[in-house]
């Protein structure tokens, strides 16, 4: 069940009417699908997290109120640091574009700095500490509650940038984080794992671990042992599982879970057990060779070890075997 509600506060742009459209989901409550203004104005300018999907609250009130109060403190903040003089060149900010590859992001300048983000009140807030304007700190502390950072390595599909945010999540002063990437690769089913976090700075940690684990993961998985051939993966629609595997001679079992790491791991683990299997088995018949013609040059001393081979037999053997017959 959806419900559209009017928002108290205008629209930053046109100053017109904003509706929120609220989804109600049984046993957790109601939480914001979609932000729209009655003009048609991009709002992701002014609020790449808005609507928070992943804040859930009791009321259809509730949900409305807090992002009502989110859109309404960020106006207020942001016309408060655009009257803000920077501290080395006396200048206020201005509000411009940056373009990277086919996104465009805002960007706050003034004759000493220049700070971009992924929406105008993170510009701004990157431009305040840019500059440093320590007779404002206080400010600064109030507002600077989200942070933006690259994350290492690149994206392993494209080897584009990936920008990480660190955000609050809904009323209980948690953090999340939120991914931008220009390439339309898909990353968000690799970061299931992540959790919310009390601290920023746990949260920016537990990131930059997991994302390096799951880059190492995705280059590192091997071929297949039997064929040599490139894994493969799919995802089953009907029951929400991944499977990651070799499409041609299914020799090691595929890895199967509801988690694309999970399943790479699994795959992995196959794959070793089918090397180690089959070394053992190559070491198996090359030691049993190696001794049945080492036995038998020693019992038969005028034979080479070329003879063992039986490629020829000598007429000293012939008339060896005639005696022990």
């Amino acid at each position: 069940m959806t419900q559209h509600i009017e928002l108290k506060t205008p629209c930053p742009d046109c100053r017109g009417r904003l509706t929120l459209s609220v989804r109600h989901t049984p046993l957790l409550g109601w939480h914001a699908v979609r932000l729209a203004c009655e003009n048609g104005c991009d709002l992701h300018w002014y609020y790449y997290d808005l609507p928070n999907g992943r804040a859930w609250f009791s009321t259809v009130e509730q949900c409305a109120d807090y992002h009502d109060g989110v859109i309404r403190r960020e106006g207020e903040e942001n016309e408060r640091i655009l009257a803000f003089e920077c501290p080395n060149c006396g200048e206020c900010p201005h509000v411009s574009s940056k373009s990277i590859g086919r996104q465009t992001f805002p960007t706050a300048t003034c004759r000493c700095a220049s700070c971009w983000d992924v929406d105008l009140h993170s510009a701004l807030c990157e431009w305040l500490t840019e500059t440093k304007n320590k007779k404002n700190a206080d400010i600064l502390e109030k507002i600077g509650r989200s942070t933006t950072f690259q994350a290492e390595p690149d994206c392993p599909f494209c080897g584009g940038p990936v920008f990480v945010r660190i955000i609050e999540t809904g009323d209980d002063r948690r953090w999340g984080f939120t991914v931008h990437h220009a390439s339309p690769c898909n990353l968000e089913p690799l970061l299931q794992g992540l959790r919310p976090c009390d601290r920023a700075q746990e949260m920016a940690d537990d990131f930059d671990r997991h994302w390096r684990k799951t880059v190492a993961a995705v280059k590192d998985t091997p071929d297949c042992p039997h064929c040599g051939r490139p894994p493969e993966c799919a995802w089953d629609h009907t029951s929400g599982l991944w499977s990651v595997g070799c499409g041609k001679c299914d020799k090691p079992n595929n890895g199967v879970s509801d988690d694309i790491l999970t399943a790479m791991a699994s795959w992995r683990e196959h794959t070793d057990a089918y090397r180690r299997n089959h070394d053992g088995e190559g070491l198996q018949n090359q030691l049993t060779e190696y001794w049945r013609k080492t036995r038998q040059v020693t019992a038969y001393p005028s034979l080479t070890e070329g003879d063992c081979g039986l490629k020829s037999v000598r007429p000293t053997f012939r008339k060896t075997c005639r005696n022990l017959n």
